[in-house]
Order: structure tokens, then C-alpha cells, then sequence
């Protein structure tokens, strides 16, 4: 919320863009800079919208800060209050269950990294709990990922189920409740899903220049890197969805970059071929929020062509218009392999992913026919738009 552009209203996308965000009803107008948005035309719907995308206590913040509270119906301001008040009852909790998981992991002499919301909300934004979030995300090298499942399975949470398959998924969720608010994690040993984003950023290079100040006690990644997860976080499990919050993410990381830091974020992305993808997300986090991408970084971007980058297929423009299915990425998943062996270890571990997880509670005989009716079931939804 740093830097300002000339004013504009109008909350709309670039012109190779295949996302609509420029609904009248949507929040972003308000949390601008440079914004001279009418308070008073803030409703319900609007209420609906920010909490919809996760902006609800960040309005609620901005308005008070601006003197703009009294603006709205007490009715709207009444609910912001609860939303941005209830935001931050659940932080103050997780935050403390958060301290006390790095700490039983440090005593076994595990550092996880921390990324993603629960980083960002400590060092991007004027209180953590204006990032309102699900879960916190953690990173942790491979050989690691079992013994974090066991230690956050002892202070009482549970793993949910999911397949297990080395090649189909890099993370492991485990939930659980703490004085009646929901705790989950997020466990990772690669940073996304997709086989063509999981190696962009590996563990080595983000635990090298992770930084040590995290209220928690454990490192979290660099500016640099963490506006890297921003742009491909949203694209490798969101799809180019236009999420609000996201890319509100994208926009105070990118304010934040020094010029140095931003030379260091252009040579990862031609150097991780991640330009399409980047250059989508800051384009966007311009459009609605009006950040600020160095003209000499944007060109760097813009230098890739989109059939030149296979990441390019998770984002609109680089579709051609055309919708992603969970087929498409079964396919960006068997040539970011590249071998026929590991490309049928994939298609197996998505046909039978794990008893767990297809019938947790089954036995051996009544398996085969879930699996068989599993199978049946998703032929067509590979083929739907994601």
C-alpha cells in the first residue's frame, strides 16, 4: 500500500486477459492507494464480496484509517467490525499454536520455513490479522515431511486424507481444533502440485536465503521468493483464478521490492522459465491495485513467448481462451516428467490413490468396487473446466 498511480476507478483487466474482475461489487476500488471510491456505496454485497476473497477485516482496517467508517450504514460498519474482530480472535490463536509447533519441531532439530499467508501477514501487512487465512504453510525438506506429520499427529491434529503417490502430490494437510477455532497446516516438501512449477523453487535455494525474523521463531522465505510463490501459487493451485486476495499479496510484495531484489526476482523467472506466469499476476496486481513493476523487469517479462514457457498453459493468456481442465494438467504433469516410467507411475497413483482415500473405512473386498465406481465417476470430470 506504498506507492501510488494515477487515479483510476474503474477496477478492470489487461487486454490479454480472460478473467473478469470488474464486477462494481467488488472491494479492490476501496483498498487503492490512489482511491477516491465513494465509502458510502459500500453494501452488503460489497461486505460479501471482501469477505468472499478474503479482504474483509483489510477494508474494515483501510476505512477506519481513513476516517471513513462513519460512512457506511451502521449496519455494514457493525458487520465489518465483527468480521475484522473475529479475523483477529483466530489469529492471536493460531499465531500462538504456531509458536509452539516450530517449537517442539526445532527440539527435533527440524527449521521448517514458513511462506505463503502466515509469512506475508507478519512482515507485509500493518497487522497479521488483516491476512485472513486457512491454514499456515509450512516447508520442510522430503526426508523431514513424515516426522512433522507424527509430531503435529501427537499435539492432536489429524492427517486428512489424501493420495499418497510421490508423483501426485508434494504436501500433506493436517486439522485439528483449538479452543473451538480450526487449526490446520499445510506441510510441503515442494512448493506446488504441478510437476512443471514443483522443482521452480527448490528447498535448497529458499532455505539459503530465508530470513530469520518470523514472530514464530522460524525463518520465512525472501521478499524475492515470496513474491515468486505469490506468482505461481496462483496459477499451479488456483488456476489464474481471480482471487482478490492473492493478489493483493502479489501487489505489497512487489511494492516492496528493492531495485536490487527485482533485478533478483527477473533472474529467476527467466532462469525457472516462470515469465508468463509472473508477469499474468503483476499485471493483474497492477489493474486492480496498482502496484508498481520496474519498466525494465516488465520487459524482461514480456520477453517470453507464451508457447515458450510450459508453465504458460495455468494462466488465461496463455490458453488461447480456452478453459483448463484437471486433463491439461495431467498432460503438463506427463511432459514435465518426461519419462514413460514415471509417467505410468503417475496415471497409477491418480487411478488408486490409496485405500485411505477412497474408502478410509472399507475392507479389502469392498475396496476393488470403490475403486471401480471412483474410476467411472471422474472419466468426466478430467474434461471439465477447472
Amino acid at each position: 500500500m506504498r506507492n501510488a498511480l494515477a487515479a483510476r476507478r474503474d477496477i478492470h483487466v489487461t487486454a490479454t486477459s480472460r478473467v473478469r474482475i470488474d464486477s462494481h461489487r467488488l472491494p479492490a476500488a476501496h483498498l487503492r492507494d490512489d482511491s477516491d471510491s465513494d465509502p458510502g456505496r459500500i453494501d452488503m454485497a460489497t461486505v460479501d464480496e471482501a469477505e468472499a476473497h478474503g479482504l474483509a477485516a483489510l477494508l474494515y482496517f483501510v476505512l477506519r484509517r481513513r476516517g471513513a467508517l462513519d460512512a457506511v450504514s451502521p449496519a455494514v460498519r457493525s458487520r465489518l467490525h465483527d468480521l475484522a474482530r473475529q479475523s483477529a480472535l483466530v489469529d492471536e490463536l493460531r499465531a500462538r499454536d504456531l509458536r509452539e509447533v516450530v517449537a517442539t519441531l526445532g527440539a527435533s532439530g527440524i527449521r521448517p520455513l514458513i511462506f505463503k499467508g502466515a509469512a506475508l501477514a507478519a512482515t507485509h501487512y500493518a497487522e497479521p490479522w488483516l491476512r485472513t487465512r486457512g491454514d499456515t504453510d509450512v516447508l520442510v525438506r522430503r526426508a523431514e515431511a513424515d516426522r512433522v506429520g507424527a509430531l503435529l499427529q501427537h499435539r492432536g491434529l489429524k492427517r486428512l486424507p489424501r493420495p499418497r503417490g510421490r508423483l501426485v502430490t508434494q504436501q500433506a494437510r493436517y486439522d485439528g481444533v483449538r479452543g473451538g477455532i480450526p487449526i490446520a497446516y499445510d506441510v510441503h516438501w515442494r512448493v506446488a502440485d504441478p510437476h512443471v512449477f514443483a522443482d521452480a523453487l527448490p528447498y535448497a535455494e529458499l532455505a539459503r536465503d530465508a530470513v530469520a525474523d518470523h514472530p514464530s521463531g522460524a525463518r520465512r522465505l525472501s521478499n524475492v521468493h515470496a513474491l515468486a510463490v505469490a506468482c505461481l501459487h496462483r496459477a499451479a493451485h488456483h488456476y489464474d483464478a481471480p482471487h482478490l486476495g492473492l493478489l493483493y499479496d502479489v501487489h505489497l510484495l512487489a511494492d516492496g521490492l528493492t531495485s536490487s531484489e527485482w533485478q533478483s526476482f527477473g533472474d529467476w523467472a527467466e532462469r525457472a522459465r516462470m515469465r508468463v506466469v509472473s508477469l499474468r499476476a503483476l499485471s493483474l496486481a497492477t489493474d486492480v491495485f496498482g502496484c508498481v513493476v520496474p519498466a525494465d523487469v516488465r520487459v524482461r517479462l514480456e520477453s517470453a513467448g507464451l508457447g515458450s514457457e510450459p508453465s504458460a498453459v495455468f494462466v488465461a493468456p496463455g490458453r488461447n481462451g480456452r478453459p483448463l481442465r484437471r486433463f491439461d494438467v495431467l498432460l503438463s504433469d506427463l511432459r514435465a516428467l518426461g519419462s514413460m516410467r514415471d509417467g505410468a507411475a503417475l496415471v497409477r497413483q491418480h487411478l488408486f490413490p490409496g485405500r485411505e482415500y477412497v474408502a478410509p473405512a472399507a475392507d479389502d473386498r469392498s475396496a476393488a468396487p470403490r475403486y471401480v465406481a471412483r474410476i467411472a465417476r471422474g472419466v468426466a470430470a478430467w474434461f471439465e473446466p477447472l
